[in-house]
């Protein structure tokens, strides 16, 4: 992981806290080489558990095989 992608975790994690956060990452041969930061969309508890959209993982999983990544 660079530290640039480090610092965009990190962002979002300071901005959300102390709701949880989540997102994508995707990579090749074991190396991470993008990040894709996903709203917490819980109807719940936001401080316990983190929720996501079916569209979500759609637009990760077309970001990924667009740039080949897993």
């Amino acid at each position: 992981m660079t530290q640039r992608q480090y610092d965009i975790i990190m962002k979002q994690a300071q901005i959300n806290y102390p709701d949880e956060c989540g997102g994508f990452l995707g990579g090749r041969d074991g190396v991470i080489l993008g990040i894709l930061p996903t709203p917490n969309l819980n109807l719940g508890d936001r401080r316990k558990s983190f929720g996501l959209m079916g569209e979500d993982i759609e637009r990760a999983l077309l970001f990924f095989e667009k740039n080949q990544l897993e």
